[in-house]
């Protein structure tokens, strides 16, 4: 059995490579009371990108100095902006860190600087990464992206994101989401190519939560480019492979469908959400939009059903 002085060293070492899980393996079997152990554990889940299973030990600790702030930021859900005394302790403890571990939360640490507007900063991150690297690794393409989109510079942010898709990694899954957000925010028709690999991952992802998101998306793909018959049968192929949609989804497939010239079909996927309908689960102008659409086609009787 190891000593606790041991095995806080051996979490340590590990911590400082990146190794997140192999850390939280070692102290799940130290003592819980030792106060360092909620902060190594915290920042083990962190660099595994998962849940703080406790009490997140970094909350409230902005105040403090030093390597706390660069968890603290690392920790939070969503990003919001720092002052400059926080925002040089990040770049002066960031640099202090193991090569490895720069490498592991770097990108990380980066988009959540942009994404609170603090984009010179992540800038620094990310030229020290270059620098200390012989090439440019995938994960720095999401900081580019984050950076770009914060600039307002869509056609950087698309092409970071469509290297991120082609370069195969995993990060790529995910990359293809966000592009395909992009693609819908600013009424950018998909490339067949990317709308290939959309359906190619959600396969092969199905099960997944990435999958599902993927799935969902490409339901959308189909009814914005009118096609609501692949739609339903994506549709029908998530709810038997995967789970119901949740209200909101179906708001979400309704919302894109109103547009579709196709009425017959149209007609088709509100009988097949009739229920979700009957019960009035998506938003009321949402709901009188579609009623108007089925009475403005004639589907009078489709209508009086819901």
């Amino acid at each position: 059995r190891l000593s606790l002085s041991v095995a806080f060293d051996l979490a340590v070492a590990d911590l400082s490579l990146g190794f997140g899980a192999e850390a939280l393996e070692i102290l799940d079997v130290v003592d819980p009371e030792d106060p360092r152990t909620p902060a190594f554990k915290a920042i083990g889940a962190i660099l595994e990108d998962q849940p703080i299973r406790s009490t997140n030990p970094f909350w409230g600790q902005i105040e403090c100095r030093g390597g706390y702030v660069i968890w603290e930021v690392l920790s939070r859900a969503t990003a919001s902006r720092l002052d400059e005394e926080h925002l040089r302790s990040i770049q002066l403890h960031f640099l202090e860190l193991p090569k490895q571990l720069r490498r592991r939360i770097g990108p990380d640490l980066g988009v959540k600087l942009a994404e609170a507007g603090d984009v010179e900063v992540a800038q620094v991150i990310r030229n020290s990464l270059v620098r200390a690297e012989s090439d440019e690794f995938s994960a720095l393409r999401r900081l580019d992206v984050s950076m770009a989109l914060k600039a307002d510079d869509l056609g950087s942010a698309l092409r970071h994101l469509e290297q991120l898709v082609l370069g195969n990694t995993a990060d790529s899954p995910q990359a293809l989401l966000r592009l395909f957000e992009a693609y819908a925010e600013n009424d950018i028709s998909p490339p067949e190519k990317m709308a290939a690999l959309l359906s190619s991952y959600r396969f092969e992802l199905q099960g997944t939560a990435i999958g599902q998101d993927l799935a969902l998306r490409e339901i959308e793909v189909a009814i914005d480019r009118d096609q609501l018959a692949e739609a339903m049968d994506l549709i029908a192929g998530f709810e038997g492979d995967e789970r119901a949609l949740s209200h909101q989804e179906v708001e979400a497939i309704f919302d894109h469908a109103l547009t579709s010239t196709n009425d017959i079909l149209f007609a088709r996927l509100v009988l097949s959400k009739r229920q979700t309908l009957e019960r009035r689960s998506i938003a009321p102008e949402l709901f009188r939009a579609v009623l108007s659409r089925l009475i403005e086609a004639n589907f009078i009787v489709v209508a009086e059903q819901i």
